[in-house]
């Protein structure tokens, strides 16, 4: 492949992409931090009232009122609307350049006739607008190549079905989050109804006062599991797949035909999922 410009802006789009993924593993790496210190305080807690006498209660009052103070500072410094913007700008940025260039690959679009490297620059130009360079910076391209793609069958195996195997490889991680923390849920639900049943027959020694706590801790990983949005991705990660899928299947039996209104649909619903999530996660922060 001899068209520069096409290889930088690919270059370009992988920084982005790596930059994306180090903010989105960050924040991620953070919320667990934070669920993290809302279990550990229940248990501390937990721990200084019910063995006071005994142990170290103030000290373990100590680390629980601790790690209680430190979670608003976790959910304010790392976890706040600019940490969770600047992860999805970086993303939108990535995702819009690399619409760009298979558009610009297979000549549709903006890229119908003409100068389609000039076309891309300008494209570019615009997608990079507004954006912060400094979230790139010593961040180098990695090998990944761009494939070489001439017609609509090179389109469909390097684009679209590459896509359609992350759709089904991203589902599948976030249902197994969704189906782990149902599992710790119910599991801490089942814990705390037999303590709790044991408490009631009059039992109200040792272990009755551990029933709010794993409520407490159920509660969080319920929280943790609404926050990531992971229910929601299963959902959008599905139906994109099985969108592209038909706009396959439709061209390979003749019901679509033009090449270009197959590319810019497939680019739509891969836009569309890409803006959907989006859109959600900062309206639900």
């Amino acid at each position: 492949m001899t068209r520069p410009e096409l290889i930088a802006t690919w270059e370009l789009q992988r920084r982005w992409s790596i930059a994306a993924n180090q903010l989105k593993a960050s924040y991620g790496g953070w919320h667990r931090a934070a669920l993290g210190l809302v279990v550990a305080a229940a248990v501390a807690e937990t721990f200084a009232g019910q063995f006071a006498e005994g142990y170290d209660g103030p000290g373990m009052a100590g680390v629980g009122a601790f790690c209680v103070g430190l979670v608003p500072i976790v959910g304010r410094w790392k976890l706040g609307t600019g940490a969770l913007r600047t992860w999805v700008a970086a993303r939108s940025v990535s995702e819009a350049l690399k619409t760009e260039i298979y558009q610009c690959l297979i000549g549709c679009g903006d890229y119908a006739g003409g100068d389609a490297e000039a076309t891309l620059v300008r494209k570019r130009e615009e997608v990079l607008r507004g954006t912060e360079p400094s979230l790139i910076e010593g961040v180098p391209p990695d090998d990944k190549a761009l494939h070489d793609i001439h017609d609509i069958t090179g389109y469909l195996a390097s684009r679209v079905d590459d896509q359609i195997a992350y759709y089904e490889s991203a589902k599948a991680r976030e249902q197994r989050v969704v189906d782990r923390g149902r599992t710790i849920q119910t599991g801490l639900a089942g814990i705390g109804f037999v303590l709790g049943a044991w408490a009631a027959l009059g039992n109200t020694g040792t272990f009755a006062p551990w029933v709010p706590m794993l409520t407490t801790i159920a509660a969080s990983f319920a929280a943790h599991i609404a926050f990531g949005r992971h229910e929601h991705m299963v959902i959008t990660y599905q139906a994109t797949a099985n969108r592209l899928r038909a706009l396959r299947g439709d061209w390979g039996a003749g019901r679509l035909q033009d090449e270009c209104t197959l590319v810019l649909s497939c680019e739509a619903a891969i836009s569309t999922q890409n803006e959907g999530w989006m859109a959600r996660f900062m309206s639900e922060n």
